[in-house]
């Protein structure tokens, strides 16, 4: 990506951040304000739909037992006329019957018509009907065989046999002046009439679900529950509860609702409950009864009590998405608007930067003499100034860098370049830099009457500096190796007082310095501040530490060593002589290798020979360390009796 497309679409972002944020936070806001406060109307609408609900219930439940009780008074006044000689003399009624004329009074249209029915056969109906079937028997239906039998007044669900229709008919016998059955007298109440005096809104009533309900006991096979004996329409509507049919049971979807439901119509008193019904939520309005007499149940559906509330929601929205419309074209807007500008702005600024650009790739391809020529006055001009000035500073690093890499070589070749042999030893050393050169140092030097000198030593720091003391004490060490017999202590006396004479205060050098004799198989050592070393026995396969002897070289000038006990080799037997970059070794999350994971090393690759040891060893810091850069410098020598 070019400079100038993303300085473009820099000032994009900056110029329509600030729009943007602006424009979602206030629609953001004024949508969660208008969802809260429709969610609040939601609420308030509910609470006061389910209390002017309750109040409706109260007052229809109250209508019905005021309408049952004039009905029973008004059926009772009939009873006492049923047995005069008019009615038994006559066919037909020119006047209302008592009760129906109390009635119509009282209450006009509560009920349809008065039926008398003699159990000699003689039938008496007001207002009379035209159209009755000749053949009709009103004793065999079922509410006059039902008053016959228990001779009390009766309630029935049946057909209206001058309309046809659904009604109730309350029904009461009719007795002689000895008590003897003579008959029954019934009103019959249109079944809707009912329904009429639940004074609905028009909102509710258009959605609302009308039915005619009775309860059933449970059974071995069957819950107890509502059965519907009738429906005020045919159910043609798309919601699953209008589907019900008359004969079925209903039950609303939580067995827990269900027991509240038969519980509150248990009490005999109607009321109002928010139900679910084949997975919608509904009111449910009903005027209960203690008995198994039918009662009316209504269905308004949730969302039609909160149906402004809804309404008002879905405004909230229309106009939040409105808004972002908006938002969104006076977003496209700027940012065209900006496009533009910033295309513009940015050539100026990108010029000198390509100027920048092509002149840092003939540098990269190695022109150290390039230069760039910009006038801008700002920073991009400085940028060039810093620039001009890298050309030289790289020349330099290069020539430094060729000059390292030379005393890399150099240093390379101080070292053994291949391993000694030894009688009855198996002997191997290596070492490796952290940088281009490096402050440690071993070395393998012959000596007379097949002996062997083995040197570690590590100077302190790494680097160049710490690579030309390395080199300064490697040949005063050679010098005097031989000259001084097997006589250590003198040995590294005289390598102090020239370290100590030949570098700063704060520069020193640990080492170790051992003779190695394959005659005796015996190694005589003295240690300069340089440890811990290893030596494993085979027989016994333990590993034990060795220690330091005296102080590191180039701190004190009078400073005196000794030698440490001499270690006589049998078959097995492993020195193990290294810097400390090994065990201070560190990984990604800062742990240091330490020594007891190099002795697991050494004791599981014990059998092998020197160079596969020093090989696992050095495996087992590289693959510790991981992916973190190597600190110090890492040398290893490993002594193998055979």
């Amino acid at each position: 990506m070019t400079i100038r497309l993303k300085l473009l679409l820099l000032l994009l972002l900056f110029s329509t951040a600030t729009l943007l944020s602006i424009t979602l936070i206030s629609q953001l806001t004024f949508y969660r304000s208008g969802i809260h406060l429709a969610e609040e109307t939601e609420r308030t609408l509910a609470d006061q739909a389910h209390r002017t609900l309750r109040g409706l219930v109260e007052n229809f439940q109250g209508r019905q037992n005021d309408d049952q009780r004039i009905l029973e008074f008004a059926l009772t006044r009939s009873q006492r006329q049923g047995g005069r000689s008019r009615y038994a003399d006559s066919s037909r009624l020119a006047d209302p019957p008592a009760a129906y004329a109390t009635l119509e009074s009282y209450r006009p249209g509560t009920v349809s018509r008065q039926l008398t029915v003699f159990e000699a056969g003689r039938t008496l109906i007001y207002p009379p009907v035209e159209n009755l079937s000749a053949g009709m028997d009103l004793r065999q239906q079922p509410w006059y065989r039902d008053v016959r039998a228990r001779q009390e007044i009766t309630r029935a669900l049946a057909i209206d046999p001058g309309s046809g229709s659904q009604a109730f008919i309350v029904a009461g016998p009719l007795l002689d002046e000895n008590g003897q059955f003579l008959g029954a007298t019934a009103l019959v109440r249109p079944l809707w009439t009912i329904f009429a005096e639940l004074q609905l809104t028009d909102s509710w009533r258009e959605a609302a679900r009308e039915m005619l309900v009775a309860k059933v006991p449970g059974s071995a096979t069957e819950a107890a529950g509502l059965r519907i004996l009738a429906v005020r329409d045919n159910g043609d509507g798309d919601r699953p509860w209008e589907q019900l049919r008359v004969g079925e049971l209903l039950r609303p979807d939580r067995a827990e609702d269900h027991r509240r439901l038969l519980e509150q119509i248990a009490t005999g008193r109607g009321g109002t409950l928010r139900l679910n019904l084949r997975g919608e939520s509904a009111h449910w309005i009903f005027s209960a009864s203690p008995t198994a007499a039918p009662f009316a149940l209504v269905l308004v559906p949730h969302e039609r009590v909160i149906a402004h509330a809804t309404a008002a929601k879905q405004h909230v929205v229309d106009e939040t998405i409105r808004g972002l419309k908006l938002a969104g074209a006076l977003l496209g807007i700027t940012v065209l608007a900006v496009f533009f500008t910033a295309t513009l702005a940015s050539k100026k600024v990108t010029q000198p930067l390509d100027r920048l650009a092509s002149a840092a790739k003939r540098l990269a391809a190695g022109d150290f003499g390039t230069r760039v020529e910009i006038q801008t006055g700002d920073e991009i001009e400085a940028l060039g100034q810093v620039f001009n000035r890298l050309g030289p500073a790289l020349a330099e690093r290069e020539r430094m860098a060729s000059s390292l890499a030379l005393a890399g070589d150099i240093q390379s070749h101080l070292l053994p370049q291949e391993q000694p042999q030894v009688n009855g030893f198996e002997i191997f050393g290596g070492a490796l830099s952290c940088d281009e050169t490096g402050g440690d140092y071993f070395d393998f030097i012959p000596l007379k009457e097949n002996h062997l000198a083995l040197v570690v030593g590590d100077v302190s720091g790494h680097g160049i500096g710490a690579a030309l003391l390395m080199a300064g004490a490697r040949g005063v060490l050679r010098s005097h190796a031989p000259r001084r017999d097997f006589n250590l202590s003198l040995l590294f006396a005289a390598l102090n007082k020239h370290l100590c004479r030949d570098t700063a205060d704060e520069q020193f050098m640990t080492m170790f310095y051992g003779v190695l004799s394959d005659c005796d198989r015996t190694l005589h050592w003295c240690s300069a501040g340089h440890g811990p070393f290893f030596l494993y026995r085979g027989r016994e396969q333990n590993i034990s530490e060795l220690g330091s002897t005296g102080l590191p070289l180039g701190i004190i000038d009078d400073a005196a060593w000794e030698e440490g006990d001499p270690v006589v080799f049998a078959s097995g037997d492993i020195l193990l002589v290294g810097t400390d970059g090994i065990w201070e070794a560190r990984n990604p999350r800062g742990e240091v290798l330490g020594t007891e994971r190099l002795k697991t090393q050494l004791r599981s690759h014990a059998e092998k020979p020197a160079a596969q040891i020093h090989a696992a060893i050095m495996e087992l810091v590289r693959d510790f360390r991981d992916d973190s850069r190597q600190e110090d410098d890492i040398t290893l020598s490993v002594v193998k009796a055979i």
